[in-house]
């Protein structure tokens, strides 16, 4: 790569960049972002790279070497400059061609979704990568398209299976609702709030539910408190009978029909 790329290897990186991260690669995809905003002029095309590569991982050292190198800042650009080696634009013409065959069968389509959290709405997508990359993985997307949280799992062990498709497609609702339901518990607050990083969690454990409040158990009642409430019930189940007998009886004598109201206590 050099400093002359032209804009067209710019325009065939975003593209590729986007596909990986449908596809659950992430990291490369803000690697091909970043050596590419970081190849060529500081310009419009340049710097939309860098917000893309920004917008998938704020935290991504690759991406501030990027943002220091395009402003003509001083760092260590030793590992930007090895990603620009790597990701040529013959690399991105290799990933355009896989893109465009059908390399794998699809066991199921995806789920989208918006959830609202503290006033705020997310995105969450879960996408299954086909029979051939088997596994699935569930993004957790801010305003602007930002990736706060991924969740990848492998369903390598049950290609298989005769029912693979009704598993997968039951493995995808299992960790979208996981997704949502960390979510709502408030288990990506730091990461929202920027105080931790996101990032890809490989999962091999099956999706978790929601948190399940623990209700305090209920005391156990000695004899005597049981025997006197037992009481306590009986004597009150005797003023009912005398106060609708008394009630029955005044009705009687002056031809009045009512009702009788209880109260459960």
């Amino acid at each position: 790569m050099t400093q002359g790329a032209a804009a067209s290897p710019r325009a065939s990186a975003s593209k590729v960049a986007k596909w990986l991260v449908d596809k659950g690669r992430v990291d490369d995809a803000v690697s091909i972002l970043s050596a590419w905003a970081a190849s060529g002029p500081n310009d419009a095309d340049g710097q939309k790279l860098l917000a893309g590569a920004l917008r998938i991982n704020p935290a991504s050292p690759l991406a501030k070497a990027a943002f220091a190198r395009m402003e003509g800042l001083e760092g260590d650009f030793s590992q930007l400059e090895a990603e620009m080696q790597k990701w040529t634009a013959a690399e991105l013409q290799k990933l355009e061609r896989e893109m465009s065959q059908p390399s794998f069968n699809r066991a199921q389509v995806g789920f989208n979704n918006n959830v609202k959290y503290k006033e705020h709405v997310y995105h969450i997508q879960t996408e299954d990568s086909g029979l051939n990359k088997p596994h699935i993985i569930t993004h957790l997307f801010a305003d602007g398209g930002r990736i706060i949280k991924s969740h990848k799992r492998s369903y390598a062990g049950e290609v298989a299976r005769a029912d693979v498709s009704e598993f997968v497609r039951q493995l995808m609702k299992a960790q979208h609702l996981e997704m949502v339901m960390a979510l709502r518990d408030g288990r990506f607050d730091g990461i929202i709030a920027g105080r931790e990083v996101g990032g890809v969690s490989l999962l091999t454990e099956a999706p978790t539910g929601p948190k399940q409040k623990q209700r305090p158990a209920a005391p156990t009642p000695s004899p005597r408190s049981s025997r006197a409430a037992a009481a306590a019930a009986e004597a009150a189940a005797a003023a009912v009978v005398v106060a609708v007998a008394g009630a029955a009886a005044v009705g009687g004598n002056r031809g009045w029909h009512g009702h009788v109201r209880m109260a459960v206590v």
